[in-house]
């Protein structure tokens, strides 16, 4: 060979370097180890979460699932051959978030929606801010007797309205209602601590203007609670035959009490109170406590509704469903039963609108809704956030 060939031969020591770091990359001896950590590390993990994880963590879990899959009271039936009729129909969903984006808020925990029958606006309350929002319908879209009559569409001009009263700590408000005869709105806080160590709930008067919400006279109820978090959650104002004018209060819990007692369905009840002046204050004082029918056999009460002063919806959270029943004013105010309709399912036939807090009637055969923010810390299963703070309008089939 000649001295021109072997200036092209590698050094011989440089490739039997070459060829042992070639064996050895694929020698067992190289990848064993990594592989072996790897395997040891998945089964003490798997080890950890299904034998040495303590056992309450475990059945903290498995309870929060069976309590948002099987409520107290009513469950729904997914094969049942009535199907149809017993479930809303999904029509259109929008997240707060989107709606009000330009305002920067983390959270919108809606509590109540209210439609006045005729009008081209709902008003939703939020337990977390003072604000109220204003959601109105495009001019095109009044027609009363079909879907389209719902204020929730893209293309409508929504707004936040600022609260003209005090605005220190949390909202608090729970409801809104419409007071015909006076023509305002009643907002309402749950349950407040008053002086006298009572749980109570507080109204304000308000009216609204292109940018506020202006509050007016503040009352408060007489009925007191047992607890805190457990107050009035819907608020409906009727008209009695003979001309009086009565705010009807949903109680949250069963009995209008917190607890245990408070989740045995079947016991929900309306506090009817009747608004006087005692001593220059404004109160509402209690005139009647109505029993629900049985049949409306719910864990928790979450909002109310009414249409033409004659159909009564009421919705409750925990069961994700609403009873559709008759409302007599004749003699005071009576609740007789007519149906329960579900708020959609998953395709486990599992609760996925678990935060209804409001709902209203857009027309006689629509339901608007509005959603509370997922429960944080573990209370309510990860497939409840999918459809939290928003407001959603569906059909009654």
């Amino acid at each position: 060979m000649d001295s021109r060939e072997d200036s092209l031969l590698l050094p011989k020591s440089f490739v039997q370097n070459a060829q042992r770091r070639s064996t050895q990359w694929y020698s067992p001896k190289t990848w064993r180890i990594p592989f072996l950590l790897t395997v040891a590390i998945l089964v003490s993990l798997f080890a950890y979460i299904f034998f040495w994880e303590p056992n309450n963590m475990r059945e903290s879990r498995m309870m929060i699932r069976e309590k948002s899959t099987n409520p107290n009271g009513h469950n729904k039936d997914c094969s049942s051959k009535h199907f149809k009729n017993e479930t809303l129909k999904t029509v259109m969903e929008f997240p707060f978030n989107g709606l009000f984006l330009q305002h920067g808020f983390s959270e919108f925990e809606a509590s109540d929606v209210v439609m006045v029958q005729g009008s081209s606006e709902a008003f939703v309350v939020f337990d977390n801010v003072f604000s109220i929002a204003r959601l109105r319908r495009p001019q095109s879209h009044r027609a009363s007797n079909t879907i389209a009559s719902s204020p929730v569409r893209p293309q409508a001009p929504s707004s936040l309205l600022k609260w003209s009263g005090d605005t220190s700590g949390k909202s608090g408000f729970e409801c809104i209602a419409y007071n015909e005869s006076a023509q305002v709105y009643l907002v309402v806080q749950e349950s407040i601590s008053h002086d006298d160590g009572s749980e109570r709930a507080v109204t304000y008067d308000v009216t609204f203007n292109e940018t506020t919400a202006v509050v007016g006279t503040r009352c408060v109820a007489d009925f007191a609670f047992s607890h805190s978090n457990k107050g009035f959650e819907g608020a409906i104002i009727v008209t009695t035959k003979q001309g009086t004018s009565l705010l009807v209060g949903l109680c949250e819990g069963n009995y209008c009490v917190g607890g245990k007692k408070g989740r045995k369905a079947g016991n929900g009840r309306l506090v009817v109170m009747k608004r006087v002046m005692q001593d220059g204050s404004c109160i509402y004082e209690t005139v009647d406590v109505v029993n629900l029918p049985p049949e409306v056999a719910f864990e928790d009460y979450s909002a109310i509704a009414i249409w033409d002063e004659t159909t009564v919806a009421i919705a409750s959270q925990q069961n994700s469903a609403i009873f559709i029943g008759k409302l007599d004013l004749d003699n005071g105010v009576k609740v007789t039963g007519e149906r329960i309709v579900d708020f959609p399912r998953n395709d486990n036939c599992e609760i996925k609108y678990c935060n209804v807090e409001g709902i209203a009637f857009a027309n006689e055969n629509t339901i608007v809704s509005v959603s509370d923010s997922m429960k944080d810390d573990g209370r309510q299963d990860f497939r409840c956030r999918e459809k939290d703070e928003s407001i959603d309008v569906f059909q009654l089939m």
